[in-house]
């Protein structure tokens, strides 16, 4: 909702103010600039990116409308999941927990935290991490270096949807330029026409220029930067699991382990030791 406000912000501003100087309305409705800019820039996208980063840009889009995933309440459940099964694990071993790491999605462990399980990249790094542990020993440097590499593959693949759209909001000033140029081809054909005739041509062409400045600087660019805080969360969340990991895989007892996930934190989510300890006896 805080995003969609600030879109609107940007939206009422600039045709606000262009209203305030008696501007008209009306005379920025130009489908054909739409058509033109519009199709120019799916096409750009269509050429340059992969069908998977063109699909996770919608996907991106519907999850910053909907609100992040990635609550207060959300990292909450990471952190009583993680405590929960270093748990078990001390108590059983990991082998006892064989049936809970290959099906997390059915296992009683899991079921507790919704959030969490809603996020399969956060549950395959657990659930394949804690199999490597059961299958062998790994010192913990190793681990961290393997999880580590594992977290920057993610985060890049991740990061090609707001780079996708960075270069699309470096473009769209062109395609705006383009549009312009054409109505300006346009108008030269009726040169020989009244004033007001030239005059709209002119204007309609100026508009081709506005839009494609105001999609690049007003939408593409300030929704690339949301989609890009979106995935540091996400990274973050990986970031906790995999310094949990490699405390317990260290020796570490599971509150301590627990706590060096927590240290991951950004300082607005980051509840203290002492907070995080009475909610997770108090489960």
């Amino acid at each position: 909702m805080f995003k969609l406000l600030g879109f609107l912000l940007i939206f009422l501003s600039v045709l606000g103010g262009f209203y305030m100087e008696d501007g008209p309305l009306h005379a920025l409705y130009q489908p054909s600039e739409f058509i033109i800019i519009g199709g120019a820039a799916i096409g750009f996208l269509a050429i340059s990116q992969p069908f998977a980063v063109f699909k996770g840009i919608g996907q991106f889009i519907q999850r910053l409308f909907h609100g992040s995933q990635y609550s207060p309440e959300f990292y909450q459940q990471l952190l009583q999941l993680l405590f929960h099964l270093f748990n078990a694990a001390s108590s059983k071993g990991l082998k006892g927990m064989e049936d809970d790491i290959d099906k997390p999605e059915g296992s009683i462990l899991f079921r507790d935290y919704p959030l969490v399980i809603s996020q399969p990249r956060l549950i395959h790094l657990i659930s394949d991490t804690l199999r490597l542990m059961m299958i062998q020993k790994i010192p913990p440097h190793e681990m961290a270096t393997m999880l580590e590499e594992e977290i920057e593959g993610i985060h890049q693949d991740l990061n090609r949807t707001p780079d996708a759209l960075l270069n699309l909001a470096d473009a769209l000033p062109g395609f705006g330029i383009l549009a312009a140029v054409m109505g300006i081809i346009v108008t030269m054909g009726s040169i020989d026409g009244s004033l007001v005739q030239i005059g709209i041509h002119v204007a309609s062409a100026l508009t081709g220029t506005f839009l494609g400045i105001f999609l690049s600087y007003g939408f593409a660019s300030p929704l690339a930067r949301a989609i890009e805080n979106e995935i540091c969360k996400e990274v973050m969340a990986l970031d906790v699991i995999k310094s949990a990991l490699v405390a317990f895989n260290s020796g570490k007892p599971p509150m301590l382990a627990v706590d060096a996930g927590r240290r991951s934190l950004y300082s607005e989510l980051k509840p203290s030791f002492i907070d995080m300890e009475n909610e997770l006896n108090g489960q």
